[in-house]
């Protein structure tokens, strides 16, 4: 996929998303890109990540991936363990979906950025996403999804909430947070 990007002119990010993580032993293998993959297809054309995120079970019917934070997993054995000699860090944020994201869900997103406003959480590098199954698309669910962010705009003005791609925030961790792993569980749904 990263090498049809370039024919096309655009350049392929270093984000890893959406695989599979347990059971350790699986046929994805996201330790793969630690080093990088040369293409199947297009065997000449190397690519490798700098970022995972979207860590899942298949057909998400196991514990999937539900953390704020990020970090350097070691290995398929112990993803949550941080280690600091990995080159791949992980992008946390499955603790809320964009997918048809009932009401109880915003509103406990809502009550995790006032929780952050107010300093009565952990210091540290909260992540969460806003991912949205290309095949769940509706008008409806873009109203539904309109009327949400909306909704968070006071935690943007108050510097609580900053909405960045995979990669920048990445970047951001690394710069600002010096890479301190971090990672804040969420409620089990």
């Amino acid at each position: 996929m990263a090498y049809l990007h370039t024919r096309i002119g655009v350049k392929p990010s270093a984000n890893a998303g959406g695989f599979l993580f347990l059971p350790p032993e699986n046929p994805q293998g996201w330790e793969q890109h630690e080093d990088g993959i040369r293409g199947r297809r297009f065997p000449d054309y190397f690519w490798k990540a700098d970022n995972l995120w979207g860590a899942g079970t298949f057909l998400h019917r196991g514990a999937d991936e539900r953390r704020h934070g990020m970090w350097r997993p070691k290995d398929g054995h112990n993803f949550y363990e941080h280690d600091a000699s990995r080159r791949l860090a992980y992008i946390g944020g499955n603790c809320y979906s964009w997918a048809g994201m009932p009401a109880d869900d915003m509103a406990t997103l809502r009550t995790r950025l006032q929780e952050l406003a107010d300093s009565k959480l952990p210091k540290g590098f909260y992540t969460a996403n806003t991912f949205v199954a290309q095949g769940r698309l509706t008008p409806e669910l873009l109203d539904t999804m309109a009327a949400g962010l909306d909704s968070l705009k006071p935690f943007v003005e108050k510097g609580v909430l900053v909405w960045s791609p995979l990669t920048r925030t990445a970047e951001r961790w690394k710069r600002e947070y010096g890479g301190k792993p971090f990672q804040y569980e969420c409620a089990p749904k």
